[in-house]
């Protein structure tokens, strides 16, 4: 009993040498849920910590004027953008110079169609050292995300990306700065809540993705729903909404001539609503109206 007492004794004795803990944090719970804007922003972050054109963001790029760079440890992939203005008949993306089995992808409008292969999106795959191209014809105005990424092991190779176009054209970059998460950005026409606007969906041909329109509202804090609706359809389309990643929300119904989302409690920020073509040769008219309360 007595080496019992002399053991606890040197024990209580050398956590006061060591110092104790905080009474605050011997009383925390470790157990304590986040709040929900603390629970919403870490699967946020799960979600895009390794999201391609992240780190580091695309880089822009001119018309005409190719870009020479290598694929290497540790960057596996790089990204790029351009401006490609109106009134062309088609344009050409081009990736040469390879000494590796390298791929490239693109994307309209968005970075998160890279992101997410998802929407306008195009993708070039030759087997070995070929060369890549992918064109488009009358393509649409607009900013355009290319991504030069290793399409099996993880060999280094010099590149060169590169943008030609008919008729033959060059362009500087633009200087503009990557359209961000916190403001509805080109190429999307921005509505505001209770605001209606009439369009048209045209098959623009080709073998390339099915068209879309794009549109974005900004919303307020304090809503407790938002309800994006589609009317008077002349032919299939389905839309899809997105404010942190693509395709949170969509109505891809085939029935009827209404397409209709809403959203619970949505979040203040920029809410991107994306009208397309349900089956290839879709054209069709539409209203398109956003509600919120």
């Amino acid at each position: 009993m007595r080496w019992k007492w002399i053991t606890m004794v040197l024990f209580l004795l050398s956590l006061s040498a060591c110092g104790s803990p905080e009474p605050q944090a011997m009383l925390e719970s470790p157990t304590e849920k986040p709040t929900d804007a603390v629970q919403k922003a870490t699967e946020k972050a799960a979600l895009t910590s390794n999201l391609i054109c992240e780190n580091p963001p695309p880089e822009e790029i001119g018309v005409g004027a190719p870009v020479q760079s290598e694929i290497d440890d540790p960057h596996w992939e790089w990204c790029y953008w351009i401006e490609l203005p109106a009134g062309l008949s088609s344009a050409t993306f081009h990736l040469d110079g390879l000494s590796a089995d390298l791929d490239l992808t693109l994307g309209y409008g968005y970075v998160e169609v890279l992101q997410y292969a998802f929407g306008e999106y195009w993708r070039s795959g030759e087997s070995g050292t070929t060369p890549e191209a992918i064109m488009i014809e009358n393509p649409v105005a607009g900013p355009y995300y290319i991504k030069v990424g290793t399409a099996g092991p993880k060999d280094p190779s010099p590149f060169s990306v590169s943008v030609t176009t008919e008729p033959e054209t060059t362009a500087d970059v633009t200087g503009a700065p990557l359209p961000g998460h916190d403001r509805c950005e080109r190429p999307a026409q921005e509505l505001g809540l209770g605001e209606a606007a009439q369009g048209e969906l045209t098959d623009r041909g080709g073998t390339g993705p099915r068209s879309r329109d794009y549109y974005c509202v900004q919303l307020p804090d304090g809503l407790s729903s938002v309800t994006v609706d589609l009317s008077g359809l002349s032919g299939f389309l389905e839309i899809f909404v997105r404010h942190d990643i693509a395709a949170e929300w969509m109505d891809r119904d085939r029935q009827g001539d209404a397409r209709s989302v809403t959203i619970e409690s949505p979040d203040p920020g920029p809410y991107y609503i994306d009208v397309a073509a349900a089956v290839a040769g879709t054209s069709s008219t539409y209203t398109i109206t956003v509600s919120g309360k």
